[in-house]
């Protein structure tokens, strides 16, 4: 079955570089960097929640991360 320009990007938070988290929309490398210092310096995220404590990822764009990320 051929794969749909649709289908949802599924990025892993725990593991994604930063070219890769900047793929979700609303990431921009700002907030990517934040990403990999919470999880260099604190350990995986746990869900998708855990990322609200970066700076710059409002309600909005946490919804929208969840349609796009895993951990």
């Amino acid at each position: 079955m051929p794969q749909h320009a649709n289908t949802l990007l599924r990025i892993d938070l725990n593991t994604a570089s930063r070219e890769e988290l900047t793929q979700i929309p609303g990431i921009d490398e700002m907030v990517a960097d934040g990403i990999i210092y919470l999880r260099d310096e604190y350990g995986d995220f746990r869900s998708t929640d855990d990322v609200k404590a970066v700076p710059g990822i409002d309600d909005d764009l946490l919804e929208m991360i969840k349609q796009h990320a895993v951990v």
